[in-house]
């Protein structure tokens, strides 16, 4: 009877052994499951995200674009302005001065008959031709058929075109240079209004007398004129 109650503790010691044995294996064997499960997972972002992140990158970099365009363009127009400026004074106090010194002064065509020229001759013999062209005003010092100084005046966007006075006033002679006006369109791409600046001066006169005016934009005509030296 002893002998069966220690035999079957026996075998329910060996059961239990056995039965922990294979639960632990089973238990690692679910673990290792887990693990490589874990591993085969893919890391990152999903596709979503990533098309997400393009389109919003995308709209970033179109604005940034656009700024930088917009930004040079405007410095662009402002050192164009800068330089269209700076030609126009520079030109009507050499223009005034020849033109004082000069005993005559002609209008006719250019050599190349596509635009007019202005031949002055002043009082040391020195004939001094304004010449218009595309791109502005183009002064020519010459002692007989030499050329011994030139000097152009870069006008872009502008028209110019050379005038001489009226029967009372025949000894006048004008530059009129058209350029277009600051005055805002109602569309980015209509044609701006032009603004008339004429610059005026006498034969054979020393003094400073008359000067540059400027004329009212085409788009308001009745506007009085502004008169005043540079």
């Amino acid at each position: 009877m002893r002998r069966q109650t220690i035999g079957r503790a026996i075998r329910n010691r060996d059961d239990g052994i056995q039965h922990d044995k294979i639960e632990s294996r089973s238990r690692n064997l679910l673990q290792l499951t887990t693990f490589f499960q874990r591993r085969q997972r893919r890391t990152g972002a999903s596709l979503i995200e990533l098309v997400t992140a393009i389109a919003m990158i995308t709209v970033i970099l179109s604005l940034t674009g656009m700024t930088l365009h917009r930004l040079l363009r405007v410095e662009q127009v402002t050192s164009q302005s800068f330089v269209t400026e700076r030609s126009i004074s520079r030109l009507a106090i050499q223009f005034r001065e020849d033109v004082h010194r000069s005993q005559s002064g002609t209008l006719s065509p250019s050599t190349d008959h596509q635009s007019t020229e202005l031949s002055l001759i002043n009082n040391i013999g020195e004939r001094i031709r304004y010449v218009v062209s595309a791109r502005g005003v183009t002064r020519l010092v010459q002692e007989g058929n030499k050329t011994i100084s030139r000097e152009d005046y870069t006008l872009p966007e502008c028209r110019i075109s050379l005038s001489e006075g009226s029967e009372s006033m025949s000894a006048m002679r004008s530059v009129i240079i058209e350029r277009p006006s600051a005055i805002a369109t109602s569309s980015p791409s209509a044609p701006k209004p032009l603004r008339a600046l004429k610059i005026h001066a006498v034969l054979n006169q020393q003094s400073s007398e008359l000067g540059v005016s400027s004329e009212p934009d085409h788009a308001d005509a009745n506007r009085p004129e502004v008169e005043g030296q540079p």
